[in-house]
């Protein structure tokens, strides 16, 4: 619990945004964790009110500021790793956006920078390029991508208050409240949800010159839809962005969009638009020497090769890929691209050449600190031995990947993961443990909204229950996985599940089949009744 302080030089709420703006702030700080924050103000007097009253708030949380034009990288990092927990603040942000040398490499160590319990608070004065976002964005993609939140403190002019208009009642109550925080790095399908309505309503809020802010807007609307795995609405929004982008001339952004429109109609398992879309953005990304991101669109490219059957073509990207990466010193980079041409290899059934890549995969995630691209190359390598019947082995290294994925709060990775352990007892022949995972990692999925994920958990569940005796249990969760696969549009899917889905076709024909994965999603999903029936 907080305790019990007065607070007597408060912005009265008549002449600033400071109460809106940091209410979702002040909650989302009441756990302790990483998080990314950007604070834009037009008074530094608002960056001192904010950190006396995060002080005041977390009175047992250290805190440490870095002045961004007095710094360097090396001093900055270790000043951070010393910080080990609490508040990190660095103003003058811009001046750092100003030096490749250390937003590179604050970029690339995002995943040891997120392995602290640390809120890491950077401020930007009004003064700065209104771009200033779309900054961030384009040079810290990484970090970007972990943002929790994005504040615009202003104030006209200045008076105080006596605490009766804020009080501490009042802050408690918001912090402590069970409410979910509204914030762009929401893990929960709730919280995802909550932000997005926000975000649309803010959009006949913007004003129409506005178009940097109303690019900045679509994106965040884009992504969101694309984490609660809507993909036709983030579609929609990137379609709106890329428009913007072409009227602006935002060449890097437009790359960037169509790379990213691409991937949901992979997703969606329309992999010859997904094509067009990434041959789009290669030709602009080739125009402009946007080379890390043409590194990125070859790599996209192999791998619609690679779905559609045709591995040489996708190793071909692969390798132009890779080369480009090495040679721009992009490591978290080549760690993807390696681990993608492993599974080539595993694919055509050379564990040993598949290995060695998802070694040299490791050691390089390892060496930069990328916690979330060690957890994924644990998990590819536990398949490769789970491939050759070495199970125990298997069991090990999804149990190392499953510990990072928790250590980093990466849900989905660790959904996955859980997903994955099931398969190792399934094997076994140990069903009960195998739908214990089953349940556990369907429970994670559902909490995020992983609709993909659900899927193959449904189908896992389905062959388990009808493995363990119980057949009419697993053709419920088959049938409501290929309901769900064929709403999503999931084409890829679907043909990996046709050895169990095809006899129940051919039994209840396609229209009866879809009316009961309808009732039994409703029951299952809607209603939220997994592992109780």
């Amino acid at each position: 619990m907080l305790k019990n302080r007065n607070y007597t030089n408060r912005m009265s709420d008549n002449t600033s945004n400071y109460i809106e703006e940091t209410t979702p702030l002040f909650r989302l700080l009441r756990t302790e964790a990483f998080r990314f924050i950007i604070v834009r103000y037009n008074h530094y007097s608002l960056v001192n009110q904010l950190k006396e009253d995060l002080k005041q708030l977390f009175p047992d949380r250290p805190d440490f500021t870095v002045d961004g034009r007095k710094t360097d990288y090396r001093t900055l990092v270790d000043s951070y790793y010393k910080a080990a927990k609490g508040f990190f603040y660095i103003e003058y942000f811009d001046e750092i956006l100003a030096n490749p040398q250390i937003y590179t490499g604050l970029n690339q160590r995002r995943d040891k920078l997120a392995s602290y319990p640390i809120a890491l608070i950077v401020f930007v004065s009004s003064s700065t390029d209104e771009l200033f976002a779309r900054q961030i964005m384009e040079k810290m993609p990484d970090l970007w991508s972990f943002r929790s939140l994005l504040m615009d403190l202003k104030v006209e002019r200045f008076s105080t208050v006596q605490s009766d208009n804020w009080n501490q009642n009042f802050l408690s109550e918001q912090i402590n409240s069970t409410t979910t925080t509204t914030t762009l790095g929401g893990n929960t399908k709730e919280e995802k949800e909550q932000e997005l309505n926000r975000l649309l309503n803010r959009i006949s809020e913007i004003p129409e010159n506005e178009l940097n802010l109303m690019e900045i807007v679509y994106q965040q609307i884009a992504e969101i839809y694309k984490d609660l795995w809507k993909y036709d609405n983030s579609i929609e929004y990137y379609l709106k962005l890329e428009k913007l982008q072409i009227e602006t001339g935002d060449k890097v952004g437009e790359g960037r969009t169509l790379n990213n429109i691409s991937q949901l109609y992979h997703f969606k398992g329309d992999y010859d638009t997904a094509l067009d879309f990434l041959k789009r953005s290669l030709t602009i990304r080739q125009e402009i020497g946007d080379n890390r991101g043409e590194g990125d669109t070859l790599n996209n490219i192999s791998q619609i090769f690679k779905v559609k059957g045709d591995y040489v073509t996708a190793m071909k990207y692969l390798k132009r890929s890779l080369t480009i990466r090495q040679e721009i010193g992009d490591k978290k980079g080549e760690g993807t691209t390696l681990n993608n041409i492993s599974q080539i290899y595993k694919v055509l059934g050379d564990y040993d050449t598949a290995l060695e890549y998802l070694k040299r995969s490791l050691t390089i995630s390892q060496e930069i600190g990328y916690k979330l691209g060690e957890g994924r190359t644990l998990n590819n390598i536990s398949q490769i031995y789970h491939a050759r019947g070495d199970y125990d082995t298997a069991l090990e290294y999804l149990k190392r990947s499953l510990k990072i994925f928790q250590e980093i709060g990466n849900k989905h990775g660790e959904g996955v993961t859980l997903n994955n352990i099931s398969q190792i007892y399934h094997v076994r022949g140990d069903y009960g443990t195998a739908l214990e995972y089953l349940k556990r990692s369907l429970t994670i999925r559902m909490e995020i909204g992983d609709k993909p994920g659900l899927v193959s958990s449904y189908y896992n569940m389905g062959k388990t229950f009808i493995k363990n005796g119980d057949k009419k249990q697993g053709k419920d969760y088959i049938i409501l996985a290929g309901y769900m696969a064929t709403n999503l549009g999931m084409k890829g899917d679907l043909s990996k599940m046709a050895k169990g889905l095809d006899p129940l076709i051919k039994e209840m024909g396609e229209e009866k089949l879809m009316e009961e994965g309808k009732r039994i999603y409703e029951q299952i999903v809607i209603n939220s009744t997994i592992g109780q029936d």
